[in-house]
């Protein structure tokens, strides 16, 4: 089925709109998992006394906050992250929340960003006009995107292709340093030779069935980002930005997969 542009756009932002989880209902509930656990903690809140405590509260509060949760060291506090991905006007965006526990404060960053535009090309190159067709894709791209942000900071990336439903999420890194995926295409299916397609097959990334994998425990999950954790620590060794240089430019949105006729993928 041929879904017009307008038409993709115009059903992109009324699911994004629909389906909506803004970010002050995830800040509110590591709100309330703060409190939960200033005062279920020993009265000594010292570096040491955290360090021995915070273990034993773990499993609890990644119920609470339906995400793992994880213990870290950041400019000696002592803190807890989380991940969780919000849906919106603005996209699909998954932050980094950290619980400063020295502090006792919330903070939050954007680490990536599917924008409006990147989920209605999506739908419009597969054909879809149905919102939720596009939660494995999203999935997908979300989890390999983090498990890359690292090899992008590193090796000065200016663009990158995040492989999901066997297409390509196109984007940069934005002046808050979060990637934004902007665009979706599949590399080569229009005739045309496109430098994407040696990227995608250099980069190997993981073939996972995320059907009952989306969420975010679980056996599947497990091996799921197991996968994801020995792909990312691969990366190091394959000098990616020698063998694509066009890495390290800006990425133009009107290039040729964002101006050449694409057919429908079934």
């Amino acid at each position: 089925m041929y879904v017009d542009a307008r038409v993709a756009h115009s059903l992109a932002r009324q699911g994004l709109h629909q389906q909506r989880q803004p970010l002050r209902e995830i800040a509110a509930k590591a709100l309330v998992a703060l409190k939960s656990l200033y005062t279920q903690l020993p009265r000594d809140k010292s570096a040491r006394s955290l360090r021995r405590n915070l273990p034993k509260h773990l499993d609890r509060l990644s119920r609470m906050l339906e995400a793992d949760v994880w213990i870290q060291e950041l400019n000696s506090a002592v803190c807890l992250i989380f991940q969780h991905t919000t849906i919106g006007d603005e996209g699909v965006v998954s932050h980094n929340f950290v619980i400063d526990c020295t502090s006792w404060t919330v903070a939050h960053k954007p680490m990536v960003r599917i924008t409006p535009h990147a989920l209605a090309r999506l739908m419009q190159r597969r054909g879809t006009m149905e919102f939720d067709d596009v939660r494995i894709p999203v999935a997908e791209a979300v989890g390999r995107a983090m498990s890359l942000l690292q090899e992008v900071r590193d090796d000065g990336w200016r663009q990158y292709g995040i492989p999901s439903s066997g297409g390509l999420f196109v984007g940069q890194m934005d002046a808050e340093e979060t990637l934004e995926l902007s665009t979706w295409f599949v590399p080569g299916l229009t005739g045309q030779t496109s430098r994407w397609e040696g990227y995608m097959r250099d980069l190997g990334a993981p073939e996972i069935d995320l059907t009952e994998g989306c969420r975010h425990d679980g056996p599947e999950a497990d091996r799921y980002f197991a996968s994801l954790k020995e792909w990312a620590d691969s990366l190091k060794d394959r000098d990616m930005e020698s063998r694509h240089p066009f890495l390290l430019k800006l990425h133009h949105a009107q290039s040729e997969h964002e101006t050449a006729p694409f057919p429908i993928l079934h």
